[in-house]
């Protein structure tokens, strides 16, 4: 049986309304994919953005209200976390809140306001770390972990040692660089030398006083080994030998006197002193020292 046109033309009409709708499946199926992709960016993009502007940062702020003319003490400064979005342009970080310490306020203050230099007076200015120097005085800033920091606890006017270390064939060596030297800055908190006070514990590099000979040895020492920092007490002003230290006297000491308790003994009497009974005494084979005990009746 043959299909008259009509028949054709409705299965022709019925594939195109198949492909279009096929197509148009598709191009929606594109469209909500990419809409949720553009969509995604956009959200991280905000997001980004909103935690950039509200990222907080740590300020002085008035711990309590103060009044035009008060003197300021440490007791009314707090640190507080503020969004940066909001902060004056001017607020005192952390960082130099001692700086305040002693200054007069021009305005009234109300408590939780963060504190700028333009409201108070007599405020003590940031010392420039040239003024602190002698004449052929130099500053050098050295890196400091943890460990050479004595866990966050060295401060501003702190004398320490510096001992240079570095690997060789059979270990380390150990060498004593500098003595006393002294702490001009922990961190970017600058010390006034008059009353050097503590920072925040929260830093990686040290600034110490030197000559312009002893920089370019530690700057060298730098480049070939390690450096150690050694706290030593303010009124110690001893100077240490200068004595090399290799690893291997880590375990001679402890060697040598496992070799002289394993070592045999022999007792010896001594007489003919004129007493009736005779010095006892114990030699050990092969060791060059001996325990002498005397006994008597």
């Amino acid at each position: 049986m043959t299909m008259t046109s009509d028949q054709q033309w409705w299965r022709r009409l019925l594939r195109v309304d198949a492909i279009l709708v096929i197509a148009a499946l598709t191009s929606g199926i594109a469209a909500a994919v990419l809409a949720q992709s553009y969509l995604q960016d956009r959200a991280g993009a905000l997001e980004a953005s909103i935690k950039n502007r509200y990222q907080s940062q740590a300020i002085v702020v008035a711990a309590t209200d103060l009044p035009a003319g008060a003197k300021i003490a440490a007791v009314q400064l707090a640190a507080r976390q503020m969004p940066s979005e909001f902060l004056p342009a001017d607020a005192v970080p952390v960082s130099q809140a001692a700086q305040l310490v002693g200054g007069t306020t021009a305005i009234d203050i109300r408590r939780g306001t963060p504190l700028v230099r333009a409201a108070l007076r007599n405020v003590q200015a940031a010392p420039r770390l040239a003024s602190l120097l002698e004449a052929s005085g130099r500053a050098l800033t050295i890196a400091v972990d943890e460990l050479n920091s004595q866990a966050g606890n060295l401060t501003l006017g702190d004398w320490v040692d510096l001992y240079y270390s570095r690997s060789t064939g059979g270990g380390a060596t150990l060498i004593p660089l500098l003595q006393r030297v002294q702490v001009l800055a922990v961190g970017d908190v600058v010390s006034t030398m008059e009353g050097a006070t503590a920072a925040s514990r929260d830093y990686r590099t040290i600034t110490l006083a030197l000559s312009a000979d002893d920089a370019v040895r530690i700057v060298l020492a730098q480049q070939s080994g390690s450096i150690a920092v050694v706290l030593r007490g303010d009124s110690d002003a001893s100077v240490l030998p200068l004595v090399q230290r290799h690893s291997s006297e880590l375990l001679r000491r402890w060697e040598n006197r496992a070799a002289a308790a394993s070592a045999p003994v022999m007792e010896l009497l001594v007489g003919g002193n004129g007493t009736l009974v005779p010095d006892r005494s114990w030699l050990q084979i092969g060791h060059s020292r001996s325990q002498s005990l005397v006994e008597r009746s």
